[in-house]
């Protein structure tokens, strides 16, 4: 299993980069430039995987969403970085015609951050979540306007109100290992069932669009309901993996830390704390990394601190990544950090692509202002941003051209 395993508290940092993957210095105007780029990178970190949560999208989905061609993003016999949804989807359509070629920035699977240990945290967390979605759907029921409800969203409320009734009675009943596995199985019925009936809405209405995580971009004609549907699909997920974690954490992972901290007394207590977080981080993972395929490279890292040699890839697509959720947090030294890295691991020749530009966030003087400025410190680098069908600003193209070219 081609996977690089990186302790968290380790991974980003330029000694362990260095040793690792060997790779070579970035030239940086002061000392100020490493901390901008931690700055960003905490930024991704704490944002992104909000977003990203458990949707993914297929080489094909993307190609419809940009107007790219998948050869154009991803062609065949060049070294292709991606960076965005879980490796789930891309990587299982990939794997088998781009092999080794392909590589997947992942920080959500296999991430210490991702997993909850907390239990009484989690309880009381469910617990509020679960009171406060019931006492939602029930007001929408309630309120004078539920008469302009269609009956096909009447009909939904009334089923998805019987699921999360399910899933939280089971959730503040859980004692044993079997009734917090049911509890968690009640939650994911939740979850799947706005996953289902989304699509199949979808497929009457004729309307292509992506996954309930994204429906915030949802058209109001298409389903009111839009935004209930995003919120309650994010506490679903919460659910079914909250009691999974804590159940794992339990019984899988916290005997083990029990046992390596006797086997670790009297070594200072710096060095027991990375030996106990490199192991429990690999434990974790192991038990995350079961839903990979055995070919993708998959590796745990954060743009922009990437741990690559200079010029690596030919090809970098970040979709619904760092532009969806990040931009928004960006100053234009924020945007420089993105930009310096992406000069740095793309080839001569190389392009990258970056969307959507219109999630959150609108094209504005500060990144068409950072953009200017890269291409007067990067000779070889140059831009273009393509609209969508609608006419918005929706994919950003870095080109990173050939020396020897003088356009």
């Amino acid at each position: 299993m081609a996977i690089t395993r990186l302790p968290r508290s380790e991974y980003i940092t330029d000694d362990v980069l260095d040793e690792l993957f060997k790779r070579s210095d970035v030239d940086l105007d002061s000392k100020e430039k490493p901390n901008k780029s931690q700055e960003v990178a905490d930024i991704v970190f704490e944002v992104d995987p909000i977003g990203k949560a458990l949707t993914g999208r297929t080489p094909k989905k993307i190609e419809e969403e940009t107007g790219i061609p998948v050869e154009e993003m991803f062609p065949k016999d060049s070294k292709i970085l991606y960076i965005g949804d879980p490796w789930q989807k891309m990587g299982t359509e990939l794997d088998q015609s781009h092999g080794s070629n392909l590589t997947i920035i992942d920080y959500e699977y296999g991430e210490v951050a991702s997993f909850i240990f907390d239990e009484k945290n989690f309880r009381d967390n469910i617990k509020f979540k679960g009171t406060y979605l019931i006492e939602l759907l029930n007001d929408i029921f309630n309120d004078e306007n539920k008469d302009q409800l269609e009956h096909d969203d009447f009909e939904w409320l009334t089923s998805f109100l019987d699921l999360v009734k399910h899933a939280h009675s089971l959730s503040e009943a859980a004692v044993t290992d079997e009734e917090y596995l049911s509890a968690a199985e009640a939650w994911k019925k939740s979850r799947e069932y706005i996953e289902t009936t989304y699509k199949n809405e979808l497929e009457k209405k004729e309307q292509a669009s992506s996954e309930p995580g994204d429906s915030y971009n949802y058209d109001d004609n298409l389903d009111k309901l839009g935004s209930l549907k995003t919120y309650a699909w994010y506490e679903g997920v919460y659910g079914e993996r909250g009691f999974r974690d804590t159940l794992d954490w339990k019984n899988i992972i916290e005997p083990k830390v029990k046992a390596l901290e006797s086997d670790l007394k009297g070594l200072p207590e710096a060095e027991k704390n990375k030996e106990i977080a490199s192991a429990t981080k690999s434990w974790i993972e192991e038990i995350r990394l079961h839903k990979r395929t055995e070919s993708s490279n998959v590796l745990e890292a954060v743009f922009p601190q990437l741990p690559f040699k200079d010029a690596s890839f030919d090809r970098m697509v970040a979709s619904w990544s760092i532009s969806a959720h990040v931009f928004a947090e960006l100053d234009e030294t924020g945007f420089e950090v993105l930009w310096d890295e992406t000069q740095r691991i793309l080839k001569e020749g190389g392009k990258a692509y970056i969307f959507p530009l219109n999630y959150y966030y609108e094209v504005d003087s500060t990144i068409i202002s950072s953009l200017e400025n890269m291409k007067i410190k990067h000779k070889l680098m140059d831009y273009t941003i393509l609209d969508d069908e609608s006419g918005n600003k929706y994919t950003l193209v870095i080109t990173k051209r050939s020396s020897g070219d003088n356009n």
